[in-house]
C-alpha cells in the first residue's frame, strides 16, 4: 500500500505543478481590477498589466522543473519549482496587492469612484499555493533514496576461477 502511494505521488505532483502554472497564466490574462466612475466602467486592468506579464515565463518553466524533480528525482529541479513559487508570491504580495483598491489619479477628478477586484488575484494566489505545495512535495520526495537492490551471491563454483 505504501509503495502504491509513493508511485502515485510523482504523477500527482506533476498534475499539481501543471495546474498551478495554468492558474498563474490565467491570472495574467484575466481582470484584476475595474475602476468605475458614476456607474460607468472607466478602466479595466488585467493581471499582467501591473507587472508586465512577469509570471508567464516562470509559469511555463515550472512544469518542466517538476518533471525533472518527479521523474529524475533532481533536488535542484525541486528547488527550482520552489523558486518559481517564491517569485510568483513576491510579485503577488509586492506588486499586485498593495495598489489593488487604489483608484489612482481618477479619484482627484471625480468623487464617485469605485474599484472592484477581479478574479486575477485569486487565480494567482491559488497558483502560488499549488506551486508551493508541489515544491514541498518534490523536495520531500528527493530526500527519499530509492532502495538499492540486494546483492546477489555468486554460486560457489564460479568463485575464485
Amino acid at each position: 500500500m505504501e509503495a502504491a502511494g509513493r508511485a502515485l505521488a510523482g504523477p500527482l505532483l506533476l498534475l499539481l505543478a501543471l495546474g498551478g502554472s495554468l492558474l498563474l497564466i490565467l491570472g495574467e490574462f484575466t481582470t484584476q481590477r475595474e475602476i468605475t466612475i458614476l456607474s460607468a466602467l472607466h478602466e479595466t486592468e488585467h493581471g499582467g498589466d501591473r507587472h508586465v506579464y512577469a509570471l508567464v515565463l516562470p509559469a511555463l518553466l515550472a512544469p518542466a522543473l517538476a518533471w525533472g524533480a518527479a521523474v529524475g528525482r533532481s533536488r535542484p529541479a525541486a528547488l527550482g519549482v520552489g523558486a518559481v513559487a517564491v517569485f510568483a508570491a513576491t510579485v503577488l504580495l509586492a506588486i499586485d496587492l498593495p495598489g489593488l483598491k487604489d483608484p489612482g489619479t481618477v479619484a482627484t477628478f471625480y468623487s464617485d469612484v469605485a474599484v472592484s477586484v477581479g478574479s486575477s488575484i485569486f487565480f494567482q494566489a491559488a497558483g502560488v499555493l499549488a506551486l508551493l505545495g508541489t515544491a514541498w512535495g518534490l523536495i520531500a520526495r528527493t530526500r527519499e533514496r530509492p532502495r538499492a537492490a540486494p546483492a546477489v551471491a555468486m554460486p560457489s563454483s564460479r568463485r575464485g576461477a
